[in-house]
């Protein structure tokens, strides 16, 4: 408070701290008070020059403030923008995806083809232990027939395929988010 009172007048009290000071150099009548006026005037010059520099440095400091947060309000602004159209091309990306898991598998394995084709233990080996992340080790009952269905297999396959493709259509457009983030940084 007392402060702001003093910027208000500190030209005055700068203009009197330098009379003061001159005062006590050049006019007699100070006499033996002569040292202790310009020693408050040397100090109320100081003090008023402190607080100017303070009060500019705080206006320097204020400015660069407002900057940054009108800097940080585009940059909110334009990373919405990017969220906002990453989502939309993620959504449209996913709707065919959609469209591969909602087929129904028994229009393209007929019944017929499942009694037709036998499918062999290996094949179901070798597809689980793959699934697993796990290399395939060869088994006594690979050559024999296994009881799982053609229609089975089209179902699981189209049922992880379509998984692959939604969680690299997930990682594209993570991707492509970040990069379009840094772009917004540079």
């Amino acid at each position: 408070m007392i402060e702001s009172i003093l910027m208000d007048y500190s030209l005055g009290i700068i203009f009197i701290a330098i009379v003061a000071i001159l005062a006590g150099y050049f006019l007699p009548f100070f006499g033996q008070y002569r040292v202790a006026v310009q020693f408050v005037g040397i100090v109320l010059l100081s003090y008023m020059l402190f607080l100017s520099g303070k009060d500019s440095e705080r206006d320097v400091w204020e400015e660069k403030m407002s900057e940054a947060k009108v800097e940080m309000a585009n940059l909110r602004a334009a990373s919405e923008k990017v969220n906002t159209q990453t989502i939309i091309k993620y959504v449209d990306k996913i709707k065919y995806v959609d469209k591969i898991k909602t087929q129904v598998v028994t229009e393209f394995v007929t019944k017929e083809s499942d009694a037709a084709c036998t499918v062999n233990g290996g094949f179901v080996n070798l597809h689980d232990s793959i699934v697993k992340g796990l290399p395939a080790e060869p088994k006594e009952t690979d050559s024999q027939p296994s009881a799982v269905k053609l229609s089975e297999i089209a179902e699981t396959i189209k049922i992880n395929y379509s998984n692959f493709l939604l969680n690299s259509e997930k990682l594209e457009a993570l991707q492509g988010w970040i990069r379009d983030q840094k772009e917004l940084r540079k």
